[in-house]
């Protein structure tokens, strides 16, 4: 059985242990049970139980479950293999059993008003609803499960075990975010089993467990190996009695604390009938695995068919189930049960009328499953799908359909597609794009059934631009390729190719990168809605084609046809479409240092959404007018925006908000907020970046090397250069250059990292990128003056020209006057080195850009006489500090110390006890306990 849960905050001044003291599982149950109890006096609660297979984690919850008061409502859920396709599937396995046993007025109140939403969740509710809509918008499923645990809270206490939870589907992890949110004050406890390694590779999982941490709403359980004390606790409970000193010795040596190795171990002893005070065994089960087959070898051919279907489900398996899938009565059944669950190798779960049976570990099933022959396996997983297709569970059908069959077949394709259109139908798409990612190995090219594919899947959700393309890309393409083939050898009508060809456009872009195609496709698809005449759909297909043009680095272009699109857009009526167009403006305008158009166009954008009740594209909005504002020096203001987009949105993650975050800290010359934000990302996401996010993580890699942590920026870089894969791709390509450069420059010198700092910024500068090139100019500047490299420094500044005609204002002239001060200063002109840098200062001082401020300081007290230099030396390590670039402080108090006494004084007082050698430490902690100098 499954089931999903929520958490606000956990009672008792405890949040966050990272490691729970083992001394046997009786304090481990004690402390779950103090959480549960703490709920129904203060809240709402999440637990992540986690440790790898073997540790006790599913017989620790079920122990749980069994000593909470009798007035407790428990709803106990599992994942299993198959099951990430199956929306909302932990939700509904954990509650169906409970309705199951209700009458019509006690559904109808856990329901309320959303029964007619509970009725295409939950067949109880289907029973004593009326007629409905084939499908029901996303929000309201989720709300109408989340009314249902609200409302089972107020009756009593609720505990929610989730066992493997890391195989949970997409849709019921956000809702365990979503109820954690709602009911914060309910006596709801949520128990969820895990395994880490597959959490992490779980984005969704990640992403939730994140933010219920950030939250203060998440308690992490891991579980270890069990001591020597855990150890006798558990030998204890097996044999019945207190276990021999040498027997707790050898069994804590031979088990290395791992529960079921432990219980192979005695049950062998046992077995054997061997002396337990000098314990030894005439054949060892080194390896648990194949003692465990040779179990169930035991059992005659029809338990053994039993055992087979259970490993086959993957899952707990009712009785009804099995009944259909061994073509046998339960009556029949009732007695090879019975004797699996005497020998240990199934557990019986039983909630209210709801009676199912499960393997007892999940090593157990993998072991009966392994040794199911290939041909066996598919007939069985036929069998499975076969059953489950007739109850109704049609993803978790198809995902054992797709374990069945062979290229073509009928049955499977049937069942696949109606799963993708219930999917659909709730709003599902994560689910949906799993799905199509086994039809797509099912579905011949060609096939006329691609046509009922385009039929099932909402293409023209915004959902699909935003989120679809980053993670189903490779999925996407084929799938969408397939139907477009169908559709032009066919003389499908204009308007559905156009579609066709615009999701494609998508998904070649935002997905895996490949812009010509995607243009071509894109151009394509504008042509084929100005056929059907389709306004509206021309528009937005036209905007795809100038964003695909700014993404292959034609910004003048992107611009100039974002713009056509906004006007039109506007003068006809299409808001969403001119929202959209507004946004392309406002990147592309930004990026080519039209800091104004870009302005512009972006509060319209974020206008027009926040009317319109679009809070992503609120988000997204707020994050580029946050850029918008950094880059024309306001960062104050710009750091307000983002914060106004965390309290707007509370799934602003989402977005590439964090990215900004990133970009806007590294501006201002905060690298340890910069810094502080990427790991938040990596957490968030752990296991990898997008395209669209890999900006993010080449800048973090830039301020992890001003913050001498070299380490981190090894580590971000990579995640921005896998996204990438040396693709050019918008101006992130030449970013994720330039960061590679300066990790070079900081662990070779600077003649390592000069040349790809100049090759970065001559990229960005052909396609006009001028903020991005002002931003790396800077960094070039200072690599090309530390190697003496005159026409290095010739050709940068030439390139702030070029930024400072485009753009105006303080920060390009400041940046311009500093690579002037540069060059005079390697060339012997002290005097016009000093103006420069005078200029300088004096023009970033009127910016936030607190890291090119420094700079130019730097540069400042290079060129000055001891005393204007020293201040200006002084205040420069003031702000390295105060931004946390350790690499460049250290490199300005190198400076400051060599101004003679003065400057090594000023040095001191920055560096403070670290400016002492050891032997001076020692005495100025001698002379602190009061003696003298003799």
């Amino acid at each position: 059985m499954r089931t999903a849960a929520t958490g606000a905050g956990i009672p008792g001044g405890i949040r966050r242990p990272t490691q729970i003291a083992l001394v046997g599982r009786d304090q481990e149950l004690g402390w779950l049970q103090a959480q549960f109890h703490s709920t129904t006096a203060v809240g709402l609660g999440v637990v992540l139980v986690s440790g790898a297979a073997g540790v006790g984690k599913s017989r620790l919850v079920r122990e749980l479950a069994a000593r909470v008061p009798a007035d407790t409502i428990v709803l106990t859920a599992r994942g299993y293999p198959l099951g990430a396709t199956d929306a909302y599937g932990l939700w509904i396995e954990a509650l169906d059993p409970l309705l199951a046993g209700l009458g019509e007025v006690d559904v109808r109140a856990l329901c309320g008003e959303y029964l007619d939403d509970a009725a295409a969740l939950l067949p109880r509710a289907a029973f004593f609803a009326g007629p409905r809509p084939a499908g029901a918008p996303r929000a309201r499923l989720a709300e109408a499960l989340t009314r249902v645990i609200d409302n089972l809270s107020l009756r009593a206490p609720v505990l929610v075990v989730l066992d493997d939870l890391h195989l949970g589907d997409p849709s019921s992890w956000e809702l365990l975010r979503r109820i954690a949110r709602q009911l914060p004050a309910r006596p709801v406890l949520i128990v969820g089993t895990a395994r880490p390694e597959q959490l992490s590779h779980n984005d969704v999982a990640a992403h939730v467990l994140f933010e219920l941490d950030q939250d203060g709403r998440l308690l992490r359980f891991p579980l270890g190996s069990l001591d020597p004390d855990g150890v006798t606790a558990l030998t204890t409970e097996l044999l019945g009695r207190t276990p021999p000193t040498e027997l707790v010795r050898w069994l804590t040596e031979r088990s290395e604390g791992n529960p079921l190795f432990l219980r192979g171990l005695v049950r062998a002893l046992v077995d054997e009938g061997a002396d337990l005070s000098a314990p030894a065994l005439r054949r060892l089960p080194e390896d648990l695995v194949e003692r465990i087959r040779s179990r169930m070898g035991r059992f005659a051919e029809a338990p053994q068919r039993l055992l087979e279907i259970a490993a086959v489900t993957g899952r707990p398996v009712t009785a009804a189930e099995l009944e259909g899938m061994v073509d046998r009565s339960v009556d029949e059944l009732a007695g090879q049960l019975d004797d699996l669950v005497a020998a240990g190798a199934l557990v019986e779960e039983e909630t209210g009328r709801h009676l199912a049976y499960a393997y007892s570990h999940p090593l157990i099933r993998d072991a009966v499953y392994s040794d199911i022959g290939s041909a066996r396996r598919r007939v069985l997983h036929r069998v499975v799908a076969r059953v489950l297709s007739e109850r109704g569970r049609l993803a978790e059908s198809a995902e054992h359909f797709a374990c069945a069959a062979d290229v073509g077949d009928p049955e499977a394709l049937d069942v696949l597609l109606r799963a993708i259109a219930e999917a659909e139908g709730r709003e599902a798409y994560r689910e949906a794009m799993a799905l199509i990612g086994a039809l797509v190995e099912l579905l011949p090219d060609g096939d006329e059934r691609w046509r009922a594919v385009y039929e099932a899947v909402s293409w023209e959700a915004d959902w699909v631009v935003d989120h679809r393309a980053d993670s189903h890309g490779a999925v996407g393409v084929r799938a969408m390729r397939a139907i477009e083939d169908l559709f032009d050898r066919t003389g499908e009508p204009a308007h559905r190719r156009g579609a066709v060809k615009f999701r494609l456009a998508t998904f070649l872009a935002w997905g895996v990168g490949d812009l010509a195609p995607a243009a071509a496709a894109a151009s394509e698809a504008t042509q084929l809605f100005a056929a059907a005449g389709d306004r509206r759909s021309e528009l937005l297909a036209t905007r795809e084609e100038a964003f695909i043009a700014g993404l292959r680095g034609d910004l003048v272009a992107m611009a100039e046809r974002a713009e056509a699109v906004r006007t039109a857009a506007h003068a006809e009526g299409h808001r969403f479409v001119e929202m959209q167009a507004c946004q392309g403006v406002g990147y592309a305008c930004g990026f080519l240092g039209r800091l104004s158009e870009a302005e512009t166009a972006t509060e319209r954008q974020i206008a027009i959404a926040t009317e319109d009740g679009k809070t992503y594209r609120a988000t997204v909005g707020l994050g580029v007018l946050a850029l918008v504002k950094t880059w024309g020096g306001d960062t104050a203001a710009a750091q307000l925006l983002l914060d106004r987009a965390v309290a707007l949105n509370p799934n602003h993650r989402d977005t590439v908000h964090l990215e900004s975050q990133i970009v806007t800290c590294w501006w201002s010359g905060n690298m340890s907020a910069a810094l502080e934000a990427a790991h938040e990302i990596v957490a968030w996401a752990p296991a990898g970046t997008s395209l669209r996010r890999s900006h993010g993580m080449a800048v973090a890699a830039v301020t992890a090397v001003e913050a001498d942590r070299l380490a981190e920026a090894d580590r971000f870089l990579g995640r921005a250069q896998q996204a990438l894969r040396d693709r050019d791709w918008s101006a992130f390509g030449p970013v994720a250059e330039a960061a590679a450069g300066m990790l070079a420059w900081r662990t070779s010198g600077p003649a390592a990292g000069l040349p790809r700092l100049v090759a970065s910024t001559d990229r960005l500068m052909a396609m006009r990128a001028h903020v991005w090139a002002l931003g790396l100019v800077v960094l070039g500047i200072e690599a090309a003056a530390e190697e003496r490299r005159i026409a290095e420094l010739i050709h940068l500044g030439d390139q702030l020209d070029e930024i400072a005609a485009a753009m105006g204002g303080d920060g390009p002239a400041g940046t311009r006057a500093l690579a002037r001060g540069w060059v005079a200063l390697l060339d012997g002109s002290r005097a016009e080195a000093l103006e420069s840098a005078r200029a300088a200062v004096a023009a970033l001082d009127r910016t936030g850009w607190n890291g090119h401020l420094a700079r130019a300081l730097h540069l400042l007290g290079r060129a000055a006489d001891r005393a204007e230099a020293v201040p200006a030396l002084e205040r420069a390590a003031e702000l390295c500090a105060v931004g946390g670039a350790s690499w460049r402080r250290g490199k300005v108090l190198a400076d400051l110390q060599r101004l003679g006494g003065v400057g090594r004084r000023a040095a001191d007082a920055a560096l403070g006890p670290a400016a002492l050698s050891p032997r001076e430490r020692e005495i100025a902690r001698l002379a602190a306990t009061g003696l003298s100098a003799r």
